[in-house]
C-alpha cells in the first residue's frame, strides 16, 4: 500500500486515506534517509538494501534510482532518474553520469526494481552495468554496484555471472 500510486488509492479509498498513506510513507522515507546519511560508508547491497526495498521494491512499474556517494562512500543524495513500465525502464548512461558530476559524487550505486518479483538480473541489466562502469570511469566516478530489487530481495547486476 505504501508504494501505491496516490491517485489510485484516492479512487478506491478516498482522498483522506490517500493523504494519510502518503504522509506515512514520507515519514518512513525520511527516517530511512536519515539512517543512510548517519551510517557508515555504503559499500554493499546490504548497506543500501533496506532503503531500496522500501523506496522501489514493491512498485508495479520499474524505476531507476541512483545513490550518489562522496569519496568516503557516504550518502550525498539520491534521485529517481527514470520511470518505466511494468517490464522495462530506460537507462540513459549520460544522464546518470551528468547527475553524478553535478552532485560532486565520487561513486554511485544504481538500482532498479523488477515488478515481476524476480530479483535475478537480466542479460540486459548486466550489459548496462558494464557500459555504465566504462562511461563513469572516463570521468573518475566509480560505480559501486548496480542492484536489482524485487520481492523483498536485492541482487547485484554487476557481480552476477
Amino acid at each position: 500500500m505504501l508504494s501505491a500510486d496516490p491517485a489510485i488509492v484516492a479512487d478506491y479509498a478516498g482522498g483522506a486515506v490517500a493523504h494519510a498513506i502518503g504522509a506515512a510513507r514520507a515519514l518512513m522515507m525520511s527516517a530511512l534517509e536519515e539512517e543512510l546519511t548517519a551510517r557508515e560508508p555504503i559499500n554493499s547491497e546490504r548497506d543500501a538494501g533496506k532503503f531500496l526495498r522500501t523506496l522501489i521494491g514493491f512498485r508495479s512499474d520499474e524505476l531507476l534510482i541512483v545513490i550518489f556517494l562522496d569519496s568516503r562512500r557516504r550518502l550525498i543524495d539520491y534521485e529517481v532518474v527514470s520511470m518505466g513500465t511494468a517490464d522495462s525502464v530506460e537507462c540513459d548512461l549520460r544522464r546518470i553520469v551528468f547527475r553524478a558530476i553535478g552532485r560532486g559524487a565520487h561513486g554511485i550505486i544504481v538500482a532498479h526494481n523488477h515488478p515481476s518479483g524476480d530479483p535475478r538480473p537480466s542479460s540486459s541489466d548486466i550489459s548496462v552495468s558494464r557500459r555504465l562502469v566504462d562511461t563513469a570511469r572516463g570521468v573518475g566516478i566509480s560505480v559501486i554496484d548496480h542492484l536489482v530489487v524485487a520481492g523483498g530481495d536485492v541482487r547485484s547486476a554487476m557481480f552476477s555471472s
